[in-house]
């Protein structure tokens, strides 16, 4: 009974949620889902800023990347909406491997500077890109080095 107390109003709260983007206007809808990604973005600041008390964008960098990707996705394919939000989360996470295999190109950075560009064929024996995810050389022997790399094999 109280874990049916506690549940309820969330329950509540997403049947409402889930219902009101197929009864409500379009124009709504659209307002409300904006209202929503930005409220995102505002609970990562003030997560990152109010509590932690970091003065950091970098996270609105990764909000960005992932709403591009969904939308270039959304636009440019027939890919549907929830498949390109995971693409997006997939790539804003940092999955290399998942990043290489759908990009035609990639831009790698460290420390907000571009390291390397080309294809994912190029990147994946490129030196310093192994050293930027690994944290050393390839042929380092390093306790970082020893770990298998996030890059596809040749």
């Amino acid at each position: 009974m109280k874990v049916f107390q506690r549940v309820w109003p969330f329950a509540l709260l997403a049947a409402i949620l889930g219902v009101f983007p197929l009864v409500a206007p379009e124009a709504i809808v659209d307002i409300g889902v904006y209202a929503l990604i930005y409220g995102l973005a505002a609970i990562g600041l003030s997560l990152l800023m109010g509590l932690a008390g970091q003065v950091s964008l970098g996270h609105a960098a990764f909000f960005a990347v992932g709403a591009y990707t969904q939308a270039i996705f959304l636009t440019k394919t027939s890919v549907p909406g929830p498949i390109s939000a995971v693409v997006a989360i997939l790539l804003v996470e940092q999955n290399v491997r998942a990043a290489f295999k759908i990009a035609d190109r990639v831009l790698v950075m460290d420390r907000g500077k571009i390291i390397a560009t080309g294809t994912p064929a190029e990147l994946a024996s490129d030196e310093r890109v192994r050293a930027a995810y690994l944290g050393g050389s390839s042929n380092s022997t390093s306790s970082v080095a020893a770990q298998p790399s996030p890059l596809p094999k040749e």
